[in-house]
């Protein structure tokens, strides 16, 4: 992990920020996000830089404070559609949260690059043998059931963000990769789906795959989000430049 911070950077997007807020990040994609205060790590997000970033249009009225750790914290998204109307509503952890407080205070809508990480993914040959083989909870509204797409830790109430960003997911996968980490070593897969909140990578621990993924069959997933907007946050005056 120290070896990981030492070759970490400033993250591009928040290339103006006053705090350390460091990017590592290796030739497979994965990275790691530190938080330091005073040369010491307050947190740690993992997070994947994608070839094809996943871009969702969202809106938020507020921020979701995470009770036991505030880096931890982000939002409650209304993911829009092409005509600013909203698909679908789930939770998202911030990739860093710090920077954000203030502009999150506010509504905004904004580009949010989005990950999915996965404990559990199940592969099928078609949209019908997954609506077939997965129990859907019976409180998911026929529109999420329609999108694939339910936000199991949002709906659950769940005070953790790590927890409330945990969503349900089904769509039609587009690319598969097979990747190792150059910061454990070890395997992983990459899988890029078309969801009910649009595209969306996904990264899992091969162990945790049933099934064969390839493009155009189906996935399963049960994932954590961990979302990154694409532009820094804007700056209000002298007081917004220092707490960046």
């Amino acid at each position: 992990m120290y070896l990981a911070l030492a070759n970490s950077s400033r993250d591009p997007v928040l290339r103006s920020s006053r705090m350390r807020h460091l990017l590592w990040k290796d030739e497979a994609g994965g990275a790691i996000a530190f938080h330091v205060h005073r040369e010491r790590i307050e947190y740690v997000t993992t997070f994947f830089e994608a070839p094809e970033p996943s871009v969702w249009n969202v809106a938020t009225s507020g921020p979701a404070i995470d009770e036991a750790c505030e880096h931890a914290s982000g939002a409650d998204c209304a993911v829009l559609d092409d005509e600013a109307e909203t698909r679908l509503v789930t939770a998202v952890q911030w990739l860093y949260y710090a920077p954000y407080d203030r502009y999150l205070r506010h509504a905004q809508v904004l580009n949010l690059e989005v990950v999915g990480f996965a404990s559990a993914v199940r592969a099928y040959a078609d949209r019908g043998e997954l609506m077939a083989a997965e129990a859907w909870p019976e409180d998911v509204d026929a529109d999420n059931r329609a999108e694939l797409f339910y936000a199991t830790g949002l709906s659950q109430g769940a005070p953790s963000l790590s927890q409330r960003a945990r969503a349900t997911i089904g769509g039609e996968v587009e690319s598969v990769d097979h990747r190792t980490s150059g910061l454990t070593k070890e395997p992983f897969v990459a899988v890029r789906l078309q969801t009910g909140a649009g595209p969306l990578n996904v990264v899992a621990n091969p162990d945790t795959v049933t099934g064969s993924l390839a493009a155009g069959r189906w996935a399963w997933c049960d994932v954590w989000l961990v979302g990154r907007p694409t532009e820094p946050p804007p700056k209000t005056g002298l007081v917004g430049w220092l707490m960046s």
